[in-house]
């Protein structure tokens, strides 16, 4: 067999699973994989299985090569495929073919094309098909808690962001991402999706490669303890574990590994082994510390940072109308109807908030669409979550008899969960222990615990994973394998909640509740169990819970109760929405009543966040809306509250589900479209759109008329969109006579949004009255506006049903006397495209090809070129090739663009002859249309004719005919010989023809890339030998143009030979076509022919030579360049020196080699003294790279050159080198320097000193920096100023700080650059700077105004640095005078505001309060420095240790308050009540004043105060004062607090805060003094004198 292999050059592999399984066949392919024969892959497949592809050890070998596919039986097929076999054997050179890592990375991911469907992985659809774009949502916060999430955080709204863009949120120049998920939401789906589209080149194509790594997979067994495994490793076993990398490929992934240019995708960090083996741990932390990549992981609790947190929540909005149209229209074969089918059940999701919230998560999506064609819910008015999972549960129920042949389509439901009772039960009591435990992922242990108390084992029973409920962790699909030590999860923790909620229900009606209703007690207003206790309220509707639903809600209603309120009210409001119809509660409506009170009471506090979180909590809700207290008690709140309330409420009813509004708010919603308030009516009408098609009455219809006439443009705006909404049963005479005079409305909204209307009218109205209408008014309206609009109208209809009727109407239009109308029906056309092809429609464009108008005649022409070829007919042809002779060069150049349309298969003479005459047309703009068109269509333009005419227009005078002429012959000459060109334009060049010879190098270019490679390559080093300079000089620029393939021997030859060119524009474009081809292929042969050019006798040619290595830059650092170019540093030409230096410090920039410091070190060795000085120049550009011991040495001793600039640019080495180079003689000699005569010396020995770091700050180096300060060089004193401000803390010495201050105060040899030096000096001096001398020197130059006012902004900056040692009287005074000060500007005052931040708690006196206050009270003070103002109250009311800031707040607060700084001080507030330390001395009356501030804020946010902050306070102080103040903060913060016995919970969100209190009665005073607002009735019984009416106004 071996044998075999070794005769022949290919071998053709024939794969079938047959193929895959034999042992011979796989050592046979393994051998002529190490052999290096050509394999070509020819796939059979499986008659079986049509999707079976080639795995294992097969597909690792056949990665990355082409497969001929022989699946299709069918004659035609297989003979085209047998012949492509041939052709590719033949076609076969005797060279090895090259195998690339990366190719095979992204043939593997374009094969994974297929996404299964969740429930049933043997349904797959293509990738580009089936997927649809996850939402990922930015996370505010990492969650502390393994159970994922709250009610909120998995159905909440979520904004999601492009995949494209997840990057552009980190700042880090290294990427991480974390992506974290709930189980089966779509994580692997993610990153198969990803890598798919970047192996397609559509996503981060940044990125050379793209490397998904399975986490799971990273075990011992296969990565055996034998060696330490790095990153190449990893990608070998994991992509190419069949096949011997060769070094070459090794060392190209190493690379781009080394260059960050690997973008890693970790998938499954939670599912990492537990112990990770050793001899993987570093390969792993080195990708996770330095490394770009994306981290999956269903766990939130890790603790690897990442500078960017996202989350995969599910199908953002607009994916789910997607994705049902996409999942019906692929089962049209399998169901009647399927597409309408798909249409019913999107009209049902878009009517049920509360189903639609649910059906983002894939799985549940998925479910629903399976289900609805079995389940008749079109009549169902309130479908409940609770039900609609129910029927979710009973699916896969039947599915698993389905699977076991059993009969199951007649069974009732009660008959199917008796069958699986058992799994039920263990299921439910599972489900509730794990939410118990705080667990998503289920241990073996608590499976086993499980097991043992249903007595139901699920290693013992299959049926339970096969019923799809519970899954593996561990395993991506619903094998049936049973293993004790596996975790598994519940295909989404929404399952798991509802099957605990089960459990709940079940206990709660038993013989022993307590335990039921004690979770009860202690769990309600945690938010993590929200979603149980919801369920739990829908399942009180079916009738095997119903016996518990007294038990259930006196539970929920009675002690401990929210002392707060807001959280009792949302628990109780989502539980009774949830019931929805259902009469099992007799208490509902007495609970309603009470609901309707606390909403009232809510909505008359001031704080905007308590509004918004009540009307969030109603707006969420799907049946309470449709109840008639609830709609007459918003009707009551209409009739009786202010502007703002008002359209809060009318806000909250348009965000209702469709409304049968009872006759009282009816009354009210139309009412209020009369209100004095544009932004009521406006809301009114956006409201009344809500309502349902069977209330709509002729007052409603009327109302919203007289609102199309209103004066605000909104309100029209509002009023039409209204309309729109109610559809068909609003659609009457006046109505759509409405809607058209809308249309021509002076305001252009309002225009185009009664055209949408309209449009969205006619496809819903079955009856001729909206097309009519229109019809009418485009014939007969005078108004052209309308006319134009009715147009618009007309053409949108048509776009989905261009009946006769329409396109009658419009080509009538054709003949209207306005322009703008028949211009609106051509672009009505346009849209329409082949669907408006009639013989009318053509008739009357042709004519119109004739018509006075110019733009109609230009209109008709691109109406034409809209309708694509088949309009094209020879009769339009003709018209077509009239109008190119127009005088009008607008329509000559729209006939030849659609001329250019013609079907290159039947294009013929009369079109070439047309565009090539064309060609001679005096419109510039004309011409190079009919280059383009003659481009468009390709090798069939390759006439004698064409080729002349387009090898003329290259010399045309304008620069556009000559760019389409050349890119037209460019195109041409792909499929044709090109020979011919290229002779053309070397003959054109020679003959000096061509006015833009850019465009021949253009073309040449081109046709080297695509054409016939070899034959243009060739020509084109011929004429680097051609006489003529202009062939040279586009010869080089197209070699360089075509790129990699253009790397040859000849070509690098041709290319360097060209650098001595006679003409300097040849040596120019040679030595960037040698530049180009380097960054392109920076051979090895390449880079040494370079090196042997900076020999050349030229030295245009060395210093070519020297700019293409620098191009090249460290690619081309190896020993031989690095010699060459050291040598060149001492080239008798200058330019060839700087070229030279400007090359290695370019190789020096990333990776200092030994190569470059050994030859840079040799450099200063050198005799020549222009290369020691440029060798300091390269290495100063280098800097601490280069510092070696043996470097230091050779510059010490470059320090003592004779030629002082020598000694000079060493000096200024060594300073960049840095510490490395503080030795004892390097200071010395530096010290010396700075009475050296010259100053440019003295200005580098400062600037070296600074650079030394600590090692320079000794006596000697500090006193002659000090006296440097009073250098007669400006530049000097400057420097030696920074030098001590880079030197920092470990300089500031009293000599030092004096010498400073002085050179800070005004003099006039201190200007202003050193003055600010000497600031910024001090500044890093830090702390030890605070002594009285510097701080009444800053305090001085704070007042400076006449000198230098910059300067001030300096010393504040100065201030901050110095930090809390200078916040002394006299400084907080100079610092408020700066921000109160006019004539400063405005940087000073925003410094010393941030100055006075940074001082923190030492900031906070009664002076500074005081002065921050009046100063923010005054109307003078600037913007910008009165929000940096605010911010300083807020910062040192924070880290106040008093109560001094709150007390000055509340003291001005009440006086000072309006709606202009109404948010400043609300954040103020909310920031000084941040520190616990200011508040908890606060004496009784500033405590009942703080209550009364917050309670007139509107702004108010308490988002970072603790939530406990002022219990504690309560609890160390035992004082009642604090009760209401606590009370009514709590409410701002949307946090419950109950009190059982002896301790008080906090409940915020899932967090949950306990506090024991020992002492006896303490917590009495909580429930003495409990809000009016949350008295929500605790016992739920209807009384027999209910007064709706009495609800209706709010009272007790």
């Amino acid at each position: 067999m071996n044998r075999a292999v070794d005769g022949v050059e290919v071998v053709c592999c024939f794969m079938t699973p047959e193929y895959q399984d034999s042992i011979n066949c796989k050592n046979e392919l393994q051998y002529a994989t190490a052999k290096k024969k050509h394999i070509i892959p020819c796939i059979i497949g499986d008659k079986q299985n049509k999707q079976w592809k080639p795995t294992d050890w097969l597909e690792f070998l056949t990665t990355g090569l082409d497969y001929i596919d022989l699946q299709e039986e069918s004659d035609s097929n297989i003979r085209s495929k047998a012949e492509e076999l041939m052709n590719r054997i033949t076609n076969q050179s005797s060279t090895p073919s090259q195998y690339s890592l990366v190719n095979a990375i992204k043939n593997k991911y374009l094969k994974e094309d297929k996404i299964k469907r969740i429930l049933n992985e043997e349904d797959t659809f293509s990738i580009e098909q089936s997927y649809i774009n996850l939402a990922i949502v930015n996370i505010k916060e990492q969650h502390d808690s393994k159970i994922l999430g709250t009610y909120e955080e998995i159905y909440g709204n979520k904004t999601p962001i492009n995949i494209e863009q997840i990057f552009q949120k980190s700042k880090d120049p290294i990427k991480k991402v974390l992506v974290l998920g709930r189980p089966g939401i779509g994580k692997s789906t993610f990153c198969q999706y990803v890598t798919y589209r970047w192996a397609k080149g559509e996503l981060w194509s940044c990125y050379e490669v793209i490397v998904l790594i399975d986490l799971l997979k990273l075990t011992g067994t296969r990565y055996p303890a034998t060696k330490l495994y790095t990153a190449v490793d990893l990608v070998k076993r994991e992509y190419a574990s069949f096949r011997d990398l060769s070094d070459e490929e090794k060392k190209s992934f190493q690379q781009k590994f080394n260059n960050k240019n690997v973008l890693w995708i970790l998938d499954g960090y939670d599912e990492l082994p537990s112990n990770i083996p050793e001899q993987l741990k570093q390969c792993l932390n080195d990708i996770r510390d330095k490394q770009n990549h994306i981290l999956t992981s269903s766990s939130y609790d890790i603790a690897i940072s990442h500078d960017v947190k996202m989350e995969i929540i599910g199908f953002a909005n607009d994916n789910i109308p997607m994705y049902v149209k996409q999942f019906f229209h692929q089962i049209e074969g399998e169901l009647t109807n399927a597409l309408s089918q798909g249409q019913q059940l999107l009209d049902f999701l878009y009517s049920n908030r509360s189903i639609w919230r649910v059906i983002r998560i894939p799985v549940n999506l998925e479910l629903i669409c399976r289900i609805w064609a079995n389940r008749n819910w079109l009549e169902t008015k309130a479908l409940t979550m609770t039900a609609l999972y129910d029927e979710f549960i009973l699916w896969l129920c039947r599915r698993r008899f389905a699977k076991g042949n059993q009969n199951q389509e007649q069974m009732p439901k009660e008959a199917v969960y008796k069958q699986f009772d058992k799994e039920l039960q263990f299921l439910e009591r599972l489900a509730f222990k794990a939410m118990q435990n705080d667990k998503i992922i289920l241990p073996s242990n608590l499976l086993q615990k499980t097991g043992t108390e249903t007595g139901w084992y699920v290693n013992e029973h299959s049926q339970v994973l096969q019923m799809g409920i519970l899954k593996p962790y561990d395993n991506k699909s619903f094998g049936s394998q049973i293993e004790t030590t596996k975790q598994y999860c519940f295909i989404h923790p929404s399952y798991q909640e509802l099957f605990a909620a089960r459990h709940l229900l079940k206990t709660l009606k038993s013989s022993s509740n307590i335990e039921a209703t004690h979770f009860i007690n202690h769990n309600k207003y945690n938010q993590r169990f929200r979603l149980m206790f919801v369920f739990a309220a829908g399942l009180l509707a079916q009738c095997d819970y119903q016996s518990c639903t007294d038990t259930f809600w006196t539970t929920i209603q009675q002690e401990p109760i929210d002392l707060i309120g807001l959280q009792h009210f949302q628990l109780l409001t989502e539980c009774i929405d949830e019931l929805g119809d259902s009469n099992v509660f007799e208490g509902r409506l007495n609970l309603l009543k009470n609901l309707c009170s606390s909403f009232n009471r809510f909505l008359n506090m001031k704080a905007n966040v308590i509004k918004d979180n009540v009307i969030a909590i109603l707006a969420k809700t799907q049946n309470i809306p449709h109840n008639a207290l609830v709609q007459n008690s918003l009707a009551q709140l209409l009739l009786i509250s202010d502007e703002r309330t008002k359209c809060r409420i009318l806000n909250l009813i348009a965000q209702f589900p469709v409304l049968q509004p009872t006759e009282k708010l009816f009354f009210e919603l139309v009412r209020q479209l009369q209100d004095a308030s544009s932004s009521v009516r406006a809301g009114a009408c956006t409201a009344l759109g809500n309502i349902s098609g069977n209330a709509v009455t002729k007052q409603l219809t009327d109302g919203l008329i007289n609102a199309l006439r209103d004066n605000n443009s909104d309100i029209r705006i509002a009023a039409c969109e209204a309309l729109g909404k109610l559809g068909e049963k609003a659609v009457t005479d006046k109505v759509i006579a409405g809607l058209i005079k809308a249309l021509g409305a002076k305001d252009q909204y309002v225009q185009t949004t009664a055209c949408k209307v309209l449009a969205k009218l006619g496809e819903k109205v079955t009856t001729n009255l909206v097309t009519g209408g229109v019809i009418h008014a485009l014939a007969v309206d005078k108004n052209y506006i309308v006319r134009i609009n009715a147009c618009e109208v007309l053409g949108n209809l048509a776009e989905k049903a261009p009946t006769s009727e329409v396109l009658a109407a419009l080509v009538n239009a054709l003949r209207d006397q306005a322009s703008g109308v028949k211009r609106t029906v051509q672009k009505a056309l346009v849209k329409l495209g082949e669907k408006a092809i009639t013989n009318e429609v053509i008739t009357d464009l042709l004519k119109a090809l004739h018509d006075e108008d110019s733009s109609f005649r230009s209109g008709s022409c691109e109406v034409l070129g809209s309708m694509g070829e088949k309009a094209l007919t020879e009769e339009v042809i003709a018209g077509l090739n009239e109008a190119r002779r127009d005088k009008n060069p607008l329509i000559r150049i729209k006939a030849c663009e659609v001329l250019g349309k013609v079907d290159k298969k039947v294009v013929g003479d009369e079109v070439l002859t047309t565009l090539v005459d064309v060609l001679d047309d005096k419109g510039e703009w004309i011409r190079r249309c009919a280059c383009e068109a003659l481009g468009k269509i390709g090798e069939k333009a390759a006439t004698k004719d064409v080729l002349d005419a387009l090898m003329k227009a290259l010399r045309d005078e304008d620069s556009g005919v000559r760019k389409n002429a050349g890119e037209a012959l460019g195109k041409i000459g792909e499929k044709t010989s090109s020979t011919k060109i290229i002779d053309g334009l070397n003959n054109a060049l020679r003959n000096r023809e061509l006015t833009d010879q850019d465009i021949a190098s253009s073309i040449l270019a081109d046709l080297g890339k695509k054409a016939a490679m070899n034959e243009v390559i060739a020509s084109l080093i011929n004429a680097l030998r051609d006489t003529c300079y202009s062939v040279r000089k586009n010869a080089c620029k197209a070699l360089g143009n075509i790129g990699e393939k253009a790397v040859t021997a000849e070509v690098i030859a041709a290319l360097i030979n060209a650098l001595s060119d006679a003409d300097s524009l040849v040596t120019g474009d040679a030595r960037q076509a040698l530049a180009k081809l380097s960054k392109k292929a920076p051979t090895n042969e390449l880079i040494t022919s370079l090196s042997n050019a900076l020999g050349h006798a030229d030295k245009r040619v060395r210093n070519s030579a020297c700019l293409v290595l620098r191009e090249i830059g460290e690619k081309a650092a190896t020993k031989e360049a690095i010699t060459a170019l050291i040598n060149a540093l001492g080239d008798e030409d200058t330019d060839v020196q700087s070229s030279a230096c400007y090359a290695l410090n370019t190789f020096g920039e990333k990776a200092a080699t030994n190569e470059l410091i050994a030859g840079l070190i040799e450099a200063l060795g050198n005799k020549d003294s222009d290369v020691q000085r440029n060798a300091c120049f390269i290495i100063s550009w280098i800097g601490d790279k280069a510092g070696t011991n043996e470097m230091i040495a050779a510059l010490n001793n470059a320090l003592g050159n004779e030629d002082k600039f020598v000694g000079m640019y060493a000096s200024k080495a060594l300073g960049k080198i840095g510490e490395k180079a503080a030795t004892a003689e390097v200071i010395a000699y530096l010290v010396n320097a700075l009475i050296d005569k010259d100053s440019e010396n003295r200005e580098q020995a400062c600037k070296a000193l600074g650079n030394m770091g600590e090692k320079a700050t000794t006596n000697e180096v500090l006193t002659a920096l000090v006296s440097a300060l009073c250098d007669k060089s400006k530049y000097v004193r400057k420097s030696a100023c920074e030098a001590l401000g880079k030197l920092g803390k470990k300089a500031a010495t009293n000599r030092v700080l004096l010498g400073l201050i002085n050179a800070l105060r005004v003099n006039k040899n201190y200007d202003m650059c050193i003055r600010e030096e000497a600031c910024k000096a001090l500044g890093n001096m830090g702390e030890k700077a605070a002594t009285d001398e510097v701080l009444t020197g800053l305090v001085e130059a704070l007042h400076d105004k006449k000198y230098d006012m910059d300067i001030r902004e300096k010393v504040c900056e100065t201030l901050g640095k110095i930090g809390g040692k200078a916040a002394t009287e006299d400084v907080l005074g100079a610092l408020t005078d700066a921000i109160r000060d006019k004539d400063s500007n405005e940087h000073a005052g925003k410094k010393a505001c941030q100055t006075l931040m940074k001082f923190g708690g030492k900031a906070v006196t009664d002076k500074v309060i005081t002065d921050l206050l009046n100063s923010l009270y005054d109307k003078d003070l600037r913007y910008f420095v009165e929000k940096e103002a605010w911010e300083v109250v807020v910062r040192l009311g924070e880290v106040a240790n008093t109560n001094q800031v709150i007390v000055c707040l509340v003291k001005g607060f009440l006086d000072k308050l309006n709606s202009e700084n109404d948010s400043y001080m609300s954040r103020a507030l909310a920031g000084v009540m941040n520190s616990y330390a200011a508040i908890k001395n606060l004496d009784d009356n500033t405590i009942v004043k703080l209550e009364q501030c917050l309670k007139q804020c509107v702004t108010i946010e308490l988002t970072t105060m603790p939530r406990d902050q002022f219990i504690k306070v309560f609890l160390e102080t035992r004082n009642n004062a604090w009760i209401p103040l606590l009370t009514y903060t709590a409410l701002l913060q949307n946090v419950a607090v109950t009190v059982i016995d002896n301790k008080i919970t906090i409940y915020n969100g899932k967090d949950v805060t306990e506090r024991q209190v020992m002492e006896p009665g303490v917590l009495d005073v909580f429930a003495e003094n409990r809000p009016l607002y949350t008295h929500i009735a605790l016992i739920p019984v209807i009384t027999s004198d209910f007064d709706s009416n009495q609800a209706l106004s709010g009272k007790e």
